[in-house]
């Protein structure tokens, strides 16, 4: 009796986790976004409500990390770093700067600690594969249903200005495409694996709300999708789509023509007005990068940045120079760079072998449409390392960390199939 209601004690945290993770904290970054979109808030302000909501999901996370080598993993990899941050604040001593660089260390260790908690109750059968694709996928219905009503309602945000794109009242249109994204996919697994004519409609909606974000992740998952689904069409409907494609196209096509031209305005646009293939991919970073790079010192001391980096708000600059203050920001928005600079080749080197180790564990995978889920993690790999708003934004990060534990634990659970129903 005592032991199955301490199982029942049990199930019920884990279920409550999920619950937080990913069914109310749609919620929370609502209404922070639409705080800052009134200018009730600037967008990196301390204690947002997105940001109190994860303080306290981190204390529950942090008290059903249980396994002493985890949980001395978590300590030593949050004092690195911290110790990183302190070591560069002796050099800088700008208490801000000091902040912003615990913040972010704080923003890896929930990512991290997220990944253990979670992945220990799957690999020790607590809960299934399945349960986490299913609350992923429930997470990001209510995200895109947010959307739709405010749109409903008009009161929503534009992503780029002047009336291009819509991200609801939420604050990243480029997490929101990366989120919306990853479950669209997972979605179109579900679809194609149980047939159930509501992940059609979800399916919809994600498509509705990613053709509206107009990022660059939201458009190359959006076409992902769009490919996949019809390559996974039978013969006869492949048929119909395309006879149907070109009749629309005929008949339709000035409309057709301005649809495709309104929301593909922003990458257009750039495309134009790009020196290169390189500043078009990396999105006017390239400027920014050639100048992190004239700033990198490795005079004297600073060679130990080489290896260990000086954390987020150093990062490439050099503490010793009179140009340390003249950038706003250092940050890059490309990971695998703002890795190195922040945490040296270490940082770099570890970042890498995730990819690498994830990759291989997926390619061993068998099992019918388990290539989307391939997909899903070099799309968000790739976005991570040359476009950024991954490992420090709040909304990619939960579906970094999702892809994450699917692919870690889907051969060890043998499914051919998960069921999201």
């Amino acid at each position: 009796m005592m032991l199955h209601n301490i199982c029942a004690i049990r199930g019920s945290i884990i279920t409550f986790t999920l619950f937080l993770i990913f069914l109310l904290n749609p919620f929370a970054d609502a209404l922070t976004g639409y705080l800052v979109g009134k200018g009730m808030m600037s967008e990196n302000a301390a204690f947002s409500p997105s940001q109190i909501f994860r303080l306290f999901l981190t204390m529950i996370l942090f008290v059903q990390l249980k396994y002493k080598q985890k949980f001395y993993f978590f300590l030593v990899t949050v004092f690195y770093l911290l110790i990183i941050e302190f070591v560069s604040f002796l050099l800088h001593q700008y208490p801000p700067g000091l902040l912003n660089g615990i913040i972010s260390s704080y923003k890896l260790s929930f990512c991290l600690l997220f990944y253990l908690v979670i992945d220990n109750y799957v690999q020790n059968n607590k809960i299934g594969v399945s349960d986490i694709v299913r609350y992923f996928i429930l997470s990001a219905t209510i995200y895109a249903v947010i959307i739709l009503i405010s749109n409903i309602l008009g009161i929503n945000f534009d992503v780029y200005g002047d009336g291009l794109g819509s991200k609801g009242v939420f604050t990243s249109g480029n997490g929101l495409g990366i989120f919306i994204g990853v479950a669209g996919l997972f979605s179109l697994y579900a679809y194609l694996s149980e047939r159930k004519k509501k992940e059609i409609i979800r399916l919809i909606l994600f498509l509705y709300v990613l053709v509206n974000l107009l990022s660059k992740a939201a458009i190359i998952l959006t076409l992902a999708i769009l490919l996949i689904s019809f390559y996974y069409s039978k013969r006869v409907y492949k048929f119909i789509i395309i006879v149907g494609g070109i009749a629309l196209l005929a008949y339709y096509n000035s409309y057709v023509i301005e649809l495709i031209t309104t929301t593909t305005s922003v990458v257009t646009y750039r495309y134009e007005h790009a020196d290169s293939l390189r500043h078009f991919l990396l999105s006017g970073r390239v400027e920014y990068m050639d100048y992190a790079f004239e700033q990198y010192s490795l005079d004297g001391l600073l060679l130990l940045r080489l290896f260990f980096g000086m954390g987020y708000f150093v990062s490439f600059r050099n503490p010793y120079s009179n140009s340390f203050w003249e950038g706003s920001s250092s940050f890059l928005e490309c990971e695998a760079f703002d890795m190195f600079f922040m945490y040296g080749l270490l940082g770099l080197l570890l970042y890498i072998s995730l990819f690498i180790y994830i990759l291989k564990k997926a390619m061993r995978i068998k099992g019918k449409y388990t290539s989307i889920f391939k997909i899903a993690w070099i799309v968000i790999f790739f976005h991570s390392a040359f476009a950024g708003h991954v490992l420090f934004n709040g909304m990619s990060i939960i579906a970094f960390v999702t892809i994450l534990i699917v692919l870690n634990n889907y051969q060890i659970h043998n499914e051919n199939s998960i069921s999201v129903s």
